[in-house]
């Protein structure tokens, strides 16, 4: 099918076909963000005075969102780089649609921030539950400690814990999860305590070695000949 122009200055492509550029979810998700961007022009054009026509910003909206969300390079937390992409409007007549898709992208970022924040304290609770779990299975005297940090010098490997002495935690106390020993106490401060973990030690499977995790200290020393 051939398609004929007067003389102008724009140019006809087609455009071939092929698979399209997003999958079904990521579609659904740009199109509600796209719904969401149309009713905020809406609102402001109704009850922002001076605001401007939201003709413009309206029907630009979809271009506006494949720059901020696909083509251009920038730092969020960096908006001031000198080598980040813009976006340069010729006119105001659509900065009230640039502006609301900042906002709006703005919205979107704190809300993934918020739903990773939610999903990390679910993996602890998670991980807490395991542990009390697993103390209750085996009748363990101690106490649940979080791993503040880990450190590694060459065969040494330790873990920082956030219990020490002031809550009964003695030398050669061996350090526990659901999976196994962690490893055993090798220093103890007031509210602080030091671990060889069990990698060091040669003993178990247990990775719980990073910090934000929940270890169980026994208050009952470990036998340190049956350690190796």
């Amino acid at each position: 099918m051939s398609i004929a122009f007067g003389k102008r200055r724009a140019e006809w492509v087609r455009v071939p076909e092929g698979p399209p550029p997003l999958a079904p979810a990521e579609l659904a998700c740009f199109e509600a963000t796209d719904l969401f961007y149309r009713s905020l022009c809406a609102l402001l054009y109704n009850y922002v005075p001076t605001s401007g026509h939201p003709g413009g910003s309206i029907s630009s909206g979809r271009f506006v969102a494949g720059l901020l969300f696909d083509a251009m390079d920038y730092e969020l937390a960096r908006p001031d780089r000198e080598d980040a992409d813009i976006i340069s409007y010729a006119a105001g007549h659509k900065a009230m649609g640039l502006y609301s898709m900042w906002a709006l992208r703005d919205e979107l970022l704190a809300l993934e921030v918020q739903r990773s924040r939610y999903e990390e304290v679910l993996r602890e609770n998670r991980r807490l539950r395991d542990l009390l779990a697993f103390a209750q299975r085996i009748e363990l005297d101690g106490v649940v400690a979080p791993v503040l940090a880990n450190q590694s010098l060459a065969a040494q490997r330790t873990i920082l814990i956030g219990r020490g002495g002031d809550d009964g935690v003695q030398l050669d106390a061996p350090a526990l999860c659901p999976d196994g020993v962690v490893g055993r106490v090798i220093a103890v401060a007031a509210t602080l305590a030091f671990a060889l973990t069990a990698c060091a030690l040669g003993l178990c499977k247990c990775g719980i070695s990073a910090p934000g995790w929940q270890v169980g200290l026994s208050l009952t020393p470990m036998d340190c000949a049956s350690s190796g």
